[in-house]
């Protein structure tokens, strides 16, 4: 199902870009920079994060196929958003600041 969400996504941004507004171009440049730079962080969280739904959140509950998608995506973007602040960016500035002293 992330098949159809990414294929959503896609569409949304090639018509958005069509529109010729301030706001959408704005837009239309701050999303994609911003899941360029946690993708590495959703690619690593991603099937963790869905297997703690399964269990914890959706176990027993009859959700349909839109919400459970709405919640992982919301979910993986949130934790791989934390992941990205808290450890890959201070992991890269150690490794610049090691690459600058040798």
């Amino acid at each position: 199902y992330y098949l159809i969400m990414g294929v959503g996504l896609a569409l949304s941004l090639v018509v958005m870009r069509n529109m010729n507004d301030f706001f959408v171009e704005r837009f239309y440049h701050v999303i994609p920079i911003f899941f360029s730079k946690i993708s590495y962080s959703m690619y690593l969280v991603n099937l963790p994060v869905i297997a703690l739904i399964k269990k914890y959140l959706l176990s027993g509950r009859e959700f349909n196929f839109t919400i459970r998608v709405c919640v992982s995506f919301l979910i993986i973007t949130i934790v791989s958003f934390a992941c990205h602040y808290f450890i890959e960016t201070p992991i890269l500035k150690l490794r610049d600041m090691l690459i600058k002293i040798s």
